[in-house]
């Protein structure tokens, strides 16, 4: 996967690339990756944004990269070893520090309702890493007061929380959001 940063990101991080090759979850790293490199840095110096944005097509392995990304921020060793309690509960899907919000499967759109169910959630410290990660899936389907609502949890964070809006397209994003965020472009490597 070729991960382009957006804009606020140092010219030197604007082309993340994630090769397919065996990692602990089989599916996105390499030990040369300026991409692992960039969050391994930025989770060595608390320096994590409080908001990413991973944007791509459907299929195009945005949740593959997060789960990556989540290894390396919620692992013990911040390695992603895939043998600690964290990386084994990723892995499973059931890490206790990672709160998914999805829309109902019969609603067209994620309504401020789902937002502000979580947001205790979202304030309580985390329980077995050290950080929180809150992914809003299909967050381009989010109508406009959800993400005023999420955009106040961006703009004044918990500490240790971190916010990945995972999405189709940017079209319908706030542009307020968009700003406070790590814009990451996913798509595939060129042959």
């Amino acid at each position: 996967y070729q991960i382009d940063g957006s804009a606020n990101l140092p010219a030197i991080e604007n082309n993340l690339l994630f090769s397919s090759k065996n990692h602990v979850f089989g599916n996105v790293s390499s030990p040369y990756s300026l991409g692992k490199q960039l969050f391994e840095n930025c989770i060595s110096k608390g320096k994590l944004a409080q908001a990413y944005i991973l944007n791509a097509p459907g299929g195009m392995g945005k949740k593959t990269v997060l789960r990556y990304i989540l290894s390396l921020m919620l692992c013990d060793t911040h390695t992603s070893c895939g043998t600690c309690l964290s990386c084994k509960s990723i892995e499973a899907g059931a890490h206790p520090d990672v709160v998914n919000l999805m829309r109902e499967e019969d609603r067209a759109t994620l309504g401020v309702a789902a937002i502000r169910d979580i947001k205790n959630e979202v304030y309580t410290r985390p329980v077995m890493a050290d950080y929180k990660a809150v992914i809003v899936h299909e967050a381009h389907l989010a109508t406009t007061e959800a993400q005023n609502a999420m955009l106040k949890m961006i703009e004044e964070p918990p500490e240790k929380v971190v916010f990945f809006l995972l999405c189709d397209t940017l079209a319908p994003i706030l542009p307020t959001i968009i700003s406070r965020s790590v814009v990451l472009n996913i798509r595939p490597l060129p042959n």
